[in-house]
């Protein structure tokens, strides 16, 4: 029993020297052993760890140099060498327990004890929780500890004042206590499988005088060392290989158990593993044997022997003081440093210079290696990028799933029944990817239910078809259209019923449940065409996910039917399982070709020697990378319980120097040539600092230059076709815009590459798309004569709004009224339906008033509030009483309806106007009709929400148009003369040419005002806020409150001058009816909301000559993309279209239309 070191610096050939050992001696056994000269076959173990078990194999198959030399040999890590010695001992296999079996019981645990947790209480449901409790519980046994060590740690927390920690640790440990009771006996994790192998190595006859070469590994946790000391008692010989080297710290003769060490050496860590492995040497009563060193007699590594540059990289890296390489300006070419701008231009200038490379120097592309410290950042353009320019690579990552079609389906379907049918499960599930509806089934299904409020199980499980005689009164289209919604419903009832448990059962019954389903919607034919589909396309990380889902989905159903299956579960719960398991569900991969670039992170990532390495990002953050290992352990909390008695995972601080060692070790992997790379910015174009490891290069090779790839020549820049191709793709724009103009090269070289392409046949066709996406400008046309006059034909016929929904944008218009285009119809409360019901509900008001012989001049009150109740209660839209929620609407638009009522009552007896008509028509005899040019006309009609009349002594009849509104709008003149608010101007002409049905013509009428009211309900606020006095009267508060919510509702627009009196017949100061003020003489004062009479009079006459402009820009066919503009306001803002129009201002020829404000010459506005 004896155990040794080999040690020695990166690249000096620790692992080639013991691997030609291992197979000399395991050579020489063998022969003797055929030979009859020993009597037992002895055994060579070499252990690594497990990313590097096949490629440590087919090294050593490769240097093996008979047909026999390594079938004594067995190349392990610590987790197959445990499969060996249980199968040789024949000890019941308990089934083993990953990351997702620990999450399931995690959960099920935790909500079995929720009464006992405190600081997790009611937290285990949220995401992230179970699987930050899982990790921690696997950290706790990989460190050997026990739920009363985690108790320990809680109380040294307690006691020393950070009782938080204590809670947690204390919660963490009732969990941990419960996990090891559900597992015990009938499970084994990774962590107790290394116990179990320590108890079985002494009676192992595969261990027993055996030689063992441990190598790969830089520490140990404390089951590792069981295991380790378990093998140096039973071994012939152990040998440990670690990476070591001069770096001022103690040599590695000198060191012995219990040492102190500095951890600013960049060797601790083999230090300090060395020095735990002694102990474990002394508790196994192992003899250490003499050292291997690597290093003696060797002033250059091995495998920089003929490479200087990286030579002095392997000598003096981290090294202080470090020695420099050459002169001023001298570097080696071997080391490049290059700077992009961004990760995308970075991994695009890599592959580059790789396929360069490859083409002209006869590199394989298994002589690339590539590292990065943000393998999560970089792996995905590295596929991308390595895909476009036909580079093979295997990037070793895990990737979590998520937004899987086969999780999200599933999560969606089990929602359905747990949400009973509601609109958001039901089309989660449909629209997951995973449901045997078509598309087109599903769009129809999803306008139907929320047409129709179709959001419980039981709507779903009525008849989408009416009844025989109202189906029959139906036309065929819509006939079919119900057919097609009918068949999709029963579809969709269908294809979900089989995954359908009503009540409680167990884990068992609703995974069978779930997988029924699965097979009835053939989800794994379906995952396979998936995968095949993103192969075709050359995605093959995706295509590895979903070949892989299936297979690890039901791994996770099995895991739930062991663990769970015989407990009673509800529904929710079984998600909350689900979700667990989802959680940590994990897809790797494995490399698809020989001739391949191994891409890895500088952490968890170890690559054979390569010919050339190209370290990627060497930016602030990812080198060195955070070591902040979130979790439920803070840095802070691992910091502090650092001298608690018990070892946990490396604390941050020891993270950054384990994270240096790392990092020297994938630098020095490259026997030819180096490739340092940074960014200016990251990703999202923030800017990024580059890391501290390039001014230690700039240090070591003072001659060193920085490389701008983005700024070679062109030429320089490009591969072949293709990515010729793309550089004219992004440069294209430019040029049409004339950016390339100043720089005559890049010009030259543009205007010859794309010459080049145009004559290429395989590049000619997409060249000319390009070009013509490039030059493309918007450049309205109207409709032909013919097409216009089918839509439209010689008669515009409409509302006023249809007027201002084209001026706003032709079009806006072409597609509401020409093809008729509409948003979906939906079945909730808006604010366009509370407006109609106040709308309804006022005119319903003045009807009731009649009724009972009231008017509003007379109106109390409490009649007010009777006739509201009255009115709202006759309300015919049944969604205001579906649920709570819309009946707490109503109400409240039921006190808006009488705050509405009773200040139209106080403005009516305030003045000599009274209300003549509520919703008044007119135009519905085609009589309110406008000539235009060859023989075509306009037609208008509408409806009114107000007439207020006042007839004088003399018989002058004055009109005021009220038109309510559910916001705050304000009557502006240059918005009328753009067409936009023309509504008010043109109500008034048709009372005033006797158009409105009700009101007859008269040659007295004039106009009076036309008024904006706002339906509100105001809160004062601001300067407008009452606050009582000491002592002052209730009375006279609410008096005060009364008075400004009078003065906040007071109409906006237009009055005219002469009609002021009458609109408020006494008032001084500010009327609290109309927005206008008197002067102390007793004039009112400036305002351009003060009209004349013959002002007002041309302005109607000059919106009629608007509209018939409209009228006329309609029938020609117009239909320009042309949005107004006001402020930061435009047609655009509200517009259901824009998803449809294609209105882009960053393509030349789109840009907004201004509103020029109007300046009055003096006829119409009192204050010019």
């Amino acid at each position: 029993m004896s155990y040794r070191f080999c040690y020695g610096a990166t690249g000096s050939g620790k692992s080639s020297y013991l691997q030609s050992m291992i197979l000399e001696k395991a050579e020489k056994s063998l022969s003797s052993y055929v030979r009859g000269e020993e009597k037992t076959l002895r055994h060579y173990l070499y252990i690594v760890p497990e990313q590097y078990s096949l490629e440590t194999e087919k090294n050593l198959v490769l240097r093996s140099g008979s047909a026999h030399g390594i079938l004594n040999v067995d190349f392990l890590s610590f987790g197959r060498l445990s499969y060996r010695v249980f199968q040789e001992s024949g000890m019941p296999q308990r089934k083993a327990l990953n990351d997702v079996g620990k999450a399931l019981i995690v959960r099920r645990v935790s909500s079995l004890c929720e009464k006992d947790l405190t600081a997790l209480s009611g937290k285990m449901s949220r995401p992230g929780y179970v699987t930050k409790v899982k990790d921690l519980i696997s950290e706790f046994m990989k460190y050997d500890l026990a739920p009363d060590d985690v108790r320990d740690l809680a109380d040294y927390a307690g006691e020393r004042g950070q009782s938080a920690l204590s809670a947690r640790l204390t919660d963490v440990a009732t969990i941990f206590d419960g996990f090891l009771s559900f597992e015990k006996d009938k499970f084994l994790t990774g962590e107790e499988r290394l116990d179990l192998l320590a108890e079985k190595i002494p009676d192992s006859a595969l261990i027993k005088g055996s030689d063992i070469v441990i190598d790969g590994f830089l520490g140990f946790t404390p089951r590792q060392y069981k295991v380790i000391t378990a093998l140096m008692k039973a071994a012939d010989d152990v040998i440990i290989a670690l990476p070591f080297g001069e770096d001022g710290g103690v040599p590695f003769s000198s060191l012995v158990p219990g040492q102190k060490l500095d951890p600013q050496d960049l060797f601790y860590l083999s230090r300090k593993t060395a020095c735990d492995l002694m102990r474990c040497g002394k508790a196994a009563g192992a003899e250490r044997g003499e050292d291997i060193d690597q290093d003696l007699a060797q002033k250059i590594p091995p495998r920089f022997s003929d490479n200087p540059g990286l030579a002095i990289l392997s000598k003096a890296l981290f090294r202080y003081p470090a020695p420099s390489y050459g002169g001023k300006n001298e570097a080696p070419s071997c080391v490049r440093l290059m700077c992009c701008s961004g990760p995308r231009e970075e991994v695009r200038s890599m592959c580059i210079a790789i396929s360069r490379m490859v083409r002209e120097e006869g590199y394989a592309y298994r002589d690339f290696g590539v590292v990065t410290g943000n393998i999560e950042t970089y792996g995905d353009f590295i596929d991308e990028e390595a895909a476009f320019y036909h580079i093979p690579v295997y990037v070793d990552r895990t990737r979590k799933v998520v937004e899987n079609p086969l999780l999200e389906s599933i999560r969606g379907l089990l929602s359905v029944f747990l949400e009973d049918f509601s609109y958001e499960s039901v089309f989660h599930y449909l629209r997951a990817g995973l449901s045997g509806l078509s598309f087109a089934r599903i769009d129809a299904l999803e306008n139907y239910c929320l047409a129709n409020g179709i959001h419980s199980r039981r709507a779903f499980e009525k008849s989408f078809l009416p009844e025989k005689d109202v189906l029959s009164a139906l036309p065929e289209s819509a006939v079919r259209e119900l057919s097609f919604v009918e068949e999709s419903r029963k579809q969709f009832l269908q294809e979900i019923a089989p995954a359908h448990l009503s009540g409680r059962h167990t884990a068992a019954e609703r995974t069978a449940a779930l997988y029924a389903y699965l097979e009835a919607v053939h989800a794994q034919d379906k995952l396979e065409r998936l995968s095949d589909d993103f192969e075709a396309k050359g995605d093959y990380v995706r295509s590895s996910e979903y070949a892989q889902i299936y297979a690890a989905l039901i791994d996770l159903f099995d895991e739930i039917y062991d663990l769970l299956g015989d407990e009673k579960i509800s529904a929710g719960d079984y998600l909350e399982l689900l979700e667990a398991g989802f959680s940590s569900l994990v897809i790797g991969t494995i490399p698809q070709k020989v001739d391949r670039i191994f891409v890895g992170d500088i952490e968890r990532s170890r690559m054979n020697s390569v010919k050339v390495l190209f370290l990627l990002g060497a930016n602030d953050g990812n080198i060195p990378r955070s070591t902040s290992k979130g979790g439920l352990l803070s840095d802070f909390d691992r910091e502090f319980l650092e001298n608690a008695g018990h070892e946990l995972a490396p604390t941050p601080r020891e993270e950054m120097y384990i994270q240096r060692l790392h990092l020297y070790m994938n630098l020095l992997v490259c026997t030819e040539r180096l490739i340092v790379s940074y960014t200016r910015t990251d990703a999202a174009r923030a800017s990024l600092r580059p890391s501290y490891l390039v001014s230690l290069f700039r240090q070591l090779f003072p001659g060193l230059t920085e490389e701008y790839p983005e700024q070679a020549p062109v030429e320089e820049r490009l591969t072949g076709e293709e990515d010729a191709l793309r550089y004219l793709s992004r440069g294209i724009r430019s040029f049409a815009d004339g950016a390339l103009d100043g720089n005559a090269r890049e010009r030259e070289s543009f205007l010859t590459l794309y010459g080049y392409l145009a004559l290429q046949q395989d590049t000619r066709e997409e060249l000319k798309d390009l070009t013509k996406t490039a030059f493309l400008r918007y450049d309205p046309k109207p409709l032909p004569e013919a097409a216009a006059r089918d839509l439209y034909g010689d008669t515009i016929e409409g509302s006023v709004t249809r007027l201002e929904s084209a001026a706003g944008c032709y079009l806006q218009h072409f597609l509401r009224y020409g093809l008729h285009l509409k948003e979906r119809d939906e079945h909730r409360i808006d604010a366009r339906d509370a407006g109609t019901l106040i709308h309804e509900g006022i005119q319903r008001f003045s009807e009731e008033l009649e009724k009972e012989n009231l008017s509003f001049r007379s109106l109390t009150p409490e009649d007010a509030r009777r006739l509201t109740a009255t009115a709202i209660s006759q309300t015919q839209d049944a969604r205001f009483l579906e649920s709570a929620r819309n009946r707490y609407s109503l109400s409240r638009m039921e006190k808006l309806l009488y705050r509405t009522a009773t200040t139209l009552a106080f403005q009516v007896q305030k003045g000599d106007f009274d209300p003549a008509a509520f919703e008044a028509d007119f135009g519905e005899d085609g009589s309110y009709t406008f000539p235009l040019s060859d023989g075509r006309k306009l037609i208008l009609h509408g409806r009114i929400d107000r007439i207020d009349l006042c007839v004088l002594e003399d018989g002058t009849c004055l009109v005021k148009i009220v038109d309510y509104k559910s916001g705050d709008r304000k009557l502006e003149e240059d918005k009328m003369r753009a067409g936009l608010q023309l509504q008010l101007v043109l109500y008034m002409e048709a009372v005033l040419r006797g158009k409105v049905t009700g009101i007859p013509q008269s040659d007295r009428m004039e106009p009076a005002a036309l008024l904006y009211y706002h339906f509100a309900d105001p809160v004062l606020s601001g300067k407008d806020a009452v606050f009582s006095g000491t002592g002052e009267d209730p009375a006279d508060v609410q008096k005060k409150v009364k008075e400004k919510i009078l003065l906040s509702l007071r109409p906006k627009g237009f009055v005219v001058e002469g009609a002021v009196p009458h609109l408020d017949t006494a008032f001084t100061g500010d009327s609290d009816v109309i927005r206008v003020k008197k002067k102390k003489d007793g004039t009112l004062g400036v305002s351009k909301d003060v009209r004349t009479l013959d002002g007002l009079r041309h302005l109607g006459a000059d919106m009629e000559r608007v509209c018939c402009h409209i009228a006329e820009e309609i029938l020609s066919g117009n239909v320009t993309a042309d949005p107004k503009i006001l402020g930061d306001r435009s047609t655009c803002t509200f517009c259901p279209f824009a998803d449809a129009c294609g209105f882009d201002r960053r393509l030349p020829g789109y840009s907004y239309h201004a509103i020029i404000p109007y300046y009055s010459s003096g006829e119409v506005t009192k204050d010019e």
